[in-house]
């Protein structure tokens, strides 16, 4: 789906989440939202304030989870100008901060550096229950070591179509799952992998299932390595496994890492 930046103008595909979803948010506030949503775009952060007055523990998980990322601010700036329009408009005592004053909250004398990508994800992760800033197949396939995945090891999803009738390797995430049993009653085990490249559904039976199924729930990223059956209509293949195991790792300086290890203040003399 495609969306204009309010503050840019700038229109590109994104895919949005409804504010709904965020944990935490008040049936009451949801309602606002709506009703005013449907009256028109907010102007600025304090427009969106004064017309849906969240609480202080719903602006800042507002802020947490990105939805004010729209008005183009960083989000230790909003998040003192949260504190004071919140107030403003509710004329409740402070939550964000427990020694704040009841007057007006200005920007405190020290330059803040946002939380790096990692710290962002998380709490979207919490939040939302899905990462929103960076996909799935970059936080997800790197731990908090640095330790990324090895992604030269696996063959593409893209490339299986060429490799019918041959034993390959590939690692995805799993985007959906389904148990079932076979004329025999035993379980086997459906699970759709994705990578970069595109989906695949790979087929655990009875055996690999018994081995091997405990790992598709403790692991979201998997490698399995299996044969191509090609279907006999021609439309398509799946992947039948033989074994699986969690995906193969190195240590890198990644994205995630870029951006340092926590927030910071540098005091401004």
């Amino acid at each position: 789906m495609e969306y204009a930046n309010q503050q840019t103008g700038e229109r590109k595909p994104q895919v949005r989440v409804p504010v709904s979803h965020i944990k935490g948010l008040s049936a009451a506030f949801i309602e606002r939202h709506l009703s005013e949503r449907e009256r028109g775009p907010f102007a600025s952060l304090a427009n969106f304030v004064e017309r849906c007055r969240p609480g202080e523990s719903e602006a800042l998980l507002l802020l947490d989870s990105g939805a004010l990322d729209v008005f183009g601010e960083l989000r230790p700036a909003m998040f003192w100008q949260l504190r004071r329009l919140v107030r403003q408009v509710n004329h409740e005592p402070a939550m964000l901060c427990s020694n704040a004053d009841s007057g007006n909250t200005p920007s405190p004398p020290v330059e803040l550096t946002p939380p790096n990508p990692r710290e962002i994800v998380q709490r979207e992760m919490e939040l939302l229950g899905f990462p929103v800033t960076i996909d799935p197949l970059t936080y997800l396939g790197e731990d908090e070591n640095g330790n990324a995945i090895d992604w030269s090891r696996y063959t593409p999803v893209s490339e299986l179509g060429k490799r019918s009738g041959r034993r390959v390797t590939v690692c995805g995430l799993m985007v959906s799952d389904r148990i079932d049993r076979t004329q025999s009653g035993e379980l086997m085990k459906f699970v759709t992998l994705a990578d970069r490249t595109g989906f695949v559904e790979t087929i655990m039976f009875p055996v690999a299932y018994q081995r091997f199924g405990y790992l598709t729930v403790a692991n979201p990223i998997l490698e399995a390595i299996g044969v191509v059956d090609a279907f006999e209509n021609g439309n398509g293949f799946a992947l039948r496994v033989q074994s699986v195991s969690p995906p193969k790792r190195f240590k890198k300086h990644t994205f995630l890492q870029d951006a340092g290890s926590g927030c910071r203040a540098k005091r401004m003399d």
